[in-house]
C-alpha cells in the first residue's frame, strides 16, 4: 500500500480549489459535447466530477488502487487503475488530455508524454496544472513528499515545456497563480 492508497478515503475533502481548477481547465481546453477526455493521475475524480455533464466522455486512469476505489463512486466516470507510461486505450482515442498535480508522480515522464501523443487525437489537446516547486515555499511540499516516498521527480517549468515540445507538441505556459501554472500543448 502507498501513500495515495492511505489518503485515498480523505482526498477529495482536504483538497481545496477543485472548482476553481475545473473552470481554468475548462478555459484553456476548448472542450466540446462530443469530446473524450482522459483524466491522466486524475485520483479519486475530484476533478473529473466536473465534466460528466460538458463532455461525451470522461476517463480517470490513476496508478492508486486506493483513489481508483473513491473514483469509482462517483457516476458517468470511467475509472481505470493503470500508470501513464502504458495507456490501455487505442491511437488517437482522446480529445483532450488533463493531469492536475500529478505530472511530477509519473515515473518515466519520457514514456507518458509519447503514450499521451499517441492517444491523442491530431490536433488534440492537453492541459497541465502543476505547482511550481522552484518556488519559495513549495519546497516544503516537496521535501514532503520526498519523505512521504512518493518518488516524484519535479521539472521545472521550462523543463516541462521542453519535454513536450521535443515531442512535437505546440506548447505555452501560463502562470495563473504565484505557487504553479499550466502548459498547456497541442498535438502537431
Amino acid at each position: 500500500m502507498n501513500l495515495f492508497d492511505l489518503v485515498a478515503p480523505i482526498y477529495g475533502r482536504v483538497r481545496l480549489n477543485d472548482e476553481k481548477t475545473f473552470r481554468m481547465i475548462v478555459k484553456f481546453g476548448d472542450f466540446k459535447k462530443t469530446d473524450k477526455v482522459l483524466d491522466l493521475g486524475g485520483g479519486t475524480a475530484r476533478i473529473a466530477k466536473f465534466f460528466t455533464d460538458i463532455v461525451q466522455e470522461i476517463t480517470v486512469i490513476d496508478a492508486s488502487r486506493g483513489m481508483i476505489a473513491q473514483c469509482k463512486k462517483h457516476i458517468g466516470i470511467i475509472c481505470i487503475l493503470g500508470g501513464a507510461e502504458r495507456i490501455s486505450y487505442s491511437n488517437g482515442y482522446f480529445d483532450k488530455v488533463i493531469i492536475v498535480d500529478a505530472f511530477h508522480h509519473f515515473q518515466n515522464k519520457e514514456k507518458a508524454v509519447k503514450e499521451i501523443r499517441r492517444v491523442l487525437k491530431e490536433n488534440g489537446k492537453i492541459i497541465i496544472e502543476e505547482v511550481d516547486f522552484g518556488k519559495l515555499g513549495n519546497w516544503f511540499l516537496e521535501k514532503l513528499e520526498t519523505i512521504a516516498g512518493t518518488k516524484s521527480k519535479i521539472l521545472s517549468p521550462q523543463s516541462l515545456v521542453e519535454l513536450f515540445s521535443k515531442n512535437q507538441f505546440r506548447t505555452r505556459l501560463v502562470k495563473e497563480s504565484r505557487t504553479g501554472y499550466y502548459l498547456i500543448g497541442e498535438k502537431g
